[in-house]
């Protein structure tokens, strides 16, 4: 009957990947509840659960307002039972268990547990180094997850520190995840007072983008408006102003995307705040 409960992950996993992740966890859950009635193997019990984890999680992303929270109440006790289960099976520094654990991690925070959420994040980073190296993927992920964590406890310089830590590790990897990482991070570095460091890394994605040339969309014009709002940040008001006549030209451009578009009117708007403009 093993055999019969992988078909079964399948077809829930299936649902997932059509996007029918409502329907995808409920199956998943029922699965999940049947396989621990009759005593299948650890292994194919872990493997339910780690399919009906990501499709709570795949849930809990397509959803907004105040239909996530009861998403993120489910997700918990799942993420958290992965964990345990799979430490016991592989033990505590397996791959596979660290991956876990930043899952458990961002559940904690969907839930507001910011403080639990960094401190499952700063175990892993603690165990994982001399086993992953500074910038494995994992660990990269478990830097974005505690920063955040950091920030909504209100501990902007040591957010402002792991946010950094994982920037040069994104760096390193496609400038669409170096990217997203920056736009991220941006008020972390403001209320942390890191303008210099947030030049330097939006400068340093506008280049590589250009270097690989066209097919980015306005990602490089996203790169140049934080580069622009981080020299307004450290005062340099009249570079700041010539740099934003210049990308305030290229509004088309940024039209592309609704994020990038509001990005621009946000950066330019408080420029002018700051130079008591507030006409």
């Amino acid at each position: 009957h093993d055999l019969w409960f992988v078909v079964r992950q399948q077809q829930g996993q299936e649902l997932s990947r059509q996007k029918k992740y409502v329907e995808a966890t409920d199956f998943l859950q029922q699965l999940s509840e049947q396989a621990e009635s009759v005593g299948v193997t650890e292994a194919i019990r872990l493997s339910i659960m780690r399919g009906l984890r990501q499709s709570l999680w795949r849930q809990l992303e397509t959803t907004r307002g105040p239909e996530r929270r009861p998403i993120g109440k489910r997700l918990e006790p799942v993420a958290r039972e992965v964990v345990e289960r799979s430490t016991r099976l592989d033990g505590p520094i397996a791959m596979v268990v660290l991956d876990d654990q930043v899952y458990l991690a961002q559940s904690l925070y969907e839930l507001g547990k910011f403080q639990a959420a960094g401190e499952t994040c700063r175990a892993l980073l603690a165990t994982s180094k001399d086993r992953l190296g500074e910038c494995h993927v994992i660990r990269t992920n478990a830097l974005s997850a505690l920063a955040d964590a950091l920030y909504r406890q209100g501990l902007f310089d040591e957010a402002a520190d792991a946010g950094l830590r994982e920037l040069e590790c994104r760096r390193q990897e496609d400038p669409i995840v170096y990217v997203s990482a920056l736009t991220t991070i941006i008020p972390i570095l403001d209320r942390s007072g890191r303008w210099v460091d947030g030049e330097r890394h939006a400068r340093d994605l506008a280049q590589k983008l250009k270097e690989l040339g066209g097919g980015h969309g306005p990602m490089v014009l996203d790169a140049e408006l934080a580069a622009a709002h981080f020299v307004s940040r450290q005062g340099r008001k009249d570079e700041a102003d010539q740099l934003f006549a210049q990308l305030l030209t290229r509004e088309d451009e940024a039209s592309e995307s609704t994020h990038v578009l509001a990005r621009m009117h946000m950066f330019y708007g408080a420029h002018l705040a700051s130079l008591g403009n507030y006409e």
